[in-house]
């Protein structure tokens, strides 16, 4: 996964200094901290999921996202470990009924300095600076990871196609088979010939004149 790595110089627990790190081999600083909603607006990833009232489209982010896990440096890159808790609200899919939970991103990530890194470029995210900014890193990982089509429950039976009702909570009388038209001429021959059974065999010509013998 490749991701835009800024570069910051202010003290901050998810702005690191990659430099002081690994001249440290085995050093670890304990992240515990969070991203507040009001800075999400600076983030592309997060367009979709701030502000507006709560729908079956989009999931909304309602608080701060909660950020812990460790940074630890290495012979010559940075381990970066971090979980992230993020409360959100939406409507369900399929009754439209509020629904509220958390989602937890969970990802470790290595950094090197650009030219001084062993392990593969896929393995590694070269930094040209000796600092790094882990906050849009760590908010494109919660927004990968917000459902796409949030659901009140897994077995949620929604909304009944024809009166609306929430088929959760009341039952109805409607009729909501589906026909599939492309079987319409067999359902009307199996019909006709279910009715032919019922009315018996056919007379058969001659049969009255046979009868009167």
């Amino acid at each position: 996964m490749s991701h835009a790595v800024s570069a910051s110089g202010s003290r901050h627990p998810l702005r690191v200094n990659l430099v002081e790190l690994l001249r440290q081999p085995g050093a670890r600083r304990d992240v515990d901290t969070t991203i507040s909603i009001d800075d999400l607006a600076a983030h592309p990833a997060m367009a979709d999921h701030l502000g507006g009232e709560p729908s079956a489209d989009r999931v909304r982010v309602v608080a701060d996202i909660a950020v812990t896990g460790t940074v630890e440096s290495g012979t010559d890159d940075v381990v970066v470990t971090l979980t992230a808790c993020t409360q959100w609200d939406a409507l369900c899919r399929r009754c439209l009924s509020p629904v509220q939970s958390t989602t937890t991103s969970a990802f470790r990530e290595y950094y090197a300095i650009d030219g001084t890194r062993s392990r593969s470029d896929d393995d590694v995210i070269a930094v040209a600076d000796d600092r790094v900014d882990l906050e849009p890193v760590v908010v494109e990982y919660v927004a990968l990871d917000l459902p796409v089509s949030p659901v009140c429950r897994a077995d949620c039976p929604g909304l009944c196609v024809e009166c609306g009702a929430e088929l959760a909570t009341m039952s109805c009388e409607c009729d909501t088979e589906v026909i599939d038209e492309r079987w319409a001429a067999l359902d009307g021959l199996r019909e006709a010939l279910s009715s032919t059974d019922d009315a018996g065999p056919a007379d058969e010509p001659g049969a009255a004149a046979d009868s009167s013998r």
